[in-house]
């Protein structure tokens, strides 16, 4: 029998990235990428996604900016002198985890997207920001292993399958504990209405078949 994915298990996954227009945007190489499910280690819709399947599964999920790497804010866009990223020959491309004059924000970096006129562009977004996006998630393998049998630096999960920053993971990890709380009060209102004695006649029935009485 097929083992379920349980929280703990080290599960490798292919993955395909597309945009709305069905274009792919990123994908994971051939091997696919080892993660442990339930700790964390991609969007919290994803880990939890993967606990409801097992090795051999395809399946996709669909998500919006608040749920993998937040929406797109022009307040995180800079024009830096490029004298004072104290790199020689900034190019465009590069990655910087401060930039001068700008607060250090829960781990965030700074791409530089564009140089000119001794001045560079950085911007502190993720590249998908503000993207609604689909992922195509393929189990390719799962394996149950002992606690401590892993370390934090055997995973490595690239930065398209995990979200952008803390403030992005604090708003999906509340989105999804909300969501969830909806699906069970569905649930138990679905469970409450079965339960229900139903009339065989109708009321509409019932009440037609009252004789009237006269004036």
């Amino acid at each position: 029998m097929t083992k379920k994915i349980e929280k703990g298990d080290l599960v490798t996954v292919f993955v395909t990235v597309w945009d709305l227009r069905d274009h792919i945007v990123d994908q994971t190489g051939e091997e696919g990428v080892t993660l442990r499910a339930g700790a964390e280690d991609v969007f919290p819709r994803m880990d939890q996604a993967l606990l409801k399947h097992k090795e051999g599964d395809r399946f996709d999920l669909v998500l919006e900016p608040e749920e993998s790497f937040g929406d797109f804010d022009e307040n995180l866009v800079h024009l830096v002198p490029v004298d004072k990223l104290g790199v020689e020959n900034p190019k465009k491309g590069m990655r910087f985890s401060h930039i001068p004059g700008v607060p250090v924000d829960d781990g965030r970096g700074y791409i530089i997207t564009d140089v000119g006129g001794g001045m560079a562009v950085l911007d502190g977004n993720h590249p998908y920001a503000g993207w609604t996006l689909r992922f195509e998630i393929q189990v390719m393998r799962v394996e149950l292993v002992e606690e401590g049998d892993i370390a934090e630096s055997d995973i490595f999960i690239p930065d398209f399958l995990k979200v952008a920053n803390d403030s992005v993971k604090e708003e999906a990890e509340d989105r999804l504990e909300v969501d969830e709380a909806r699906a069970k009060i569905a649930e138990q209102l679905d469970k409450v209405d079965e339960a229900k004695p139903q009339n065989a006649m109708g009321t509409g029935l019932f009440t037609s078949l009252v004789p009237k009485k006269e004036d």
